[in-house]
């Protein structure tokens, strides 16, 4: 009977040498295995990052992009930004300066009822029509960005001190914002300068609970009320008629990325 003086088995970039005197289970079980590998890599998902485009435009192609086999597609927030309107129009809002969350494009305010990219119902048509090609839809968020006008006391649901900054009587409203990040390699375990400046200067959202800087900085602390009183649409988990709850800034961010998920039945 013959057997090869040695058998050379590739699986995942590596050589396995197989002499002859292993037994036919060995070599049985890493068939299988490479099997299986190649069969889960076979179901790996492809997502696209699609920025920068008007929500009527990825509707238009959509079926281009179910055909070329994408399997999600990663766009920015939608979200109102302080200067609304279209791309070709003064629109601001590349995803991250927000200035209303609640507001898909189905306000008119900023200047315009759309976003930079359209308004509410093309984005409703846009991931409509993804779902229907089975492509799914995860926008990109960045939970405590703001934007960097108007006043920033007039952002709805909110008030100065959700925002990083102290009270400063010399200052218009009584408020200071914080300076502009240049603290980059001062981390310090979470409570150095690098989180209490603002990132090319968006206003930022207070997102710890423990007031970690309002005795290093003397920073203002947030109040804890109800931010849009009536507004039963916007709370997912409070009916008609029932006692709207006293929100810090997390308990406001949680609750909205909750609604603009029901919202726009994103998938993530």
């Amino acid at each position: 009977m013959y057997f090869p003086l040695l058998a050379i088995v590739m699986f995942n970039d590596r050589v396995f040498r197989i002499s002859p005197l292993m037994n036919r289970f060995r070599i049985l079980s890493l068939g299988l295995l490479a099997l299986l590998t190649l069969q889960t890599a076979g179901r790996s998902e492809v997502i696209l990052q699609y920025f920068e485009t008007e929500w009527e435009e990825i509707y238009r192609r959509m079926p281009e992009i179910a055909e070329i086999g994408y399997a999600g597609i990663w766009h920015p927030s939608p979200a109102k930004s302080p200067v609304s309107g279209g791309q070709f129009a003064g629109g601001g809002n590349v995803g991250y300066s927000l200035f209303d969350r609640f507001d898909l494009g189905d306000i008119p305010q900023r200047g315009d009822r759309a976003t930079r990219y359209g308004t509410r119902g093309d984005l409703r048509k846009m991931v409509d029509a993804a779902h229907q090609t089975d492509v799914k839809i995860y926008p990109d968020i960045v939970m405590n960005h703001a934007g960097n006008g108007p006043d920033f006391r007039t952002y709805p649901g909110m008030r100065p001190n959700d925002f990083h900054g102290w009270w400063d009587g010399n200052q218009p409203g009584g408020f200071r914002r914080a300076e502009r990040m240049n603290a980059w390699g001062d981390i310090n375990n979470g409570r150095g300068l690098t989180f209490q400046q603002e990132l090319v200067s968006l206003i930022d959202i207070v997102t710890e609970r423990d007031n970690r800087f309002s005795s290093s900085r003397s920073y203002a602390v947030p109040d804890q009320f109800v931010r849009h009183p009536g507004r039963y649409d916007l709370y997912p988990f409070h009916s008609p008629g029932q006692t709207l709850p006293n929100e810090h800034p997390v308990d406001f961010l949680n609750r909205w990325i909750v609604w603009l998920g029901d919202a726009m039945d994103y998938d993530g």
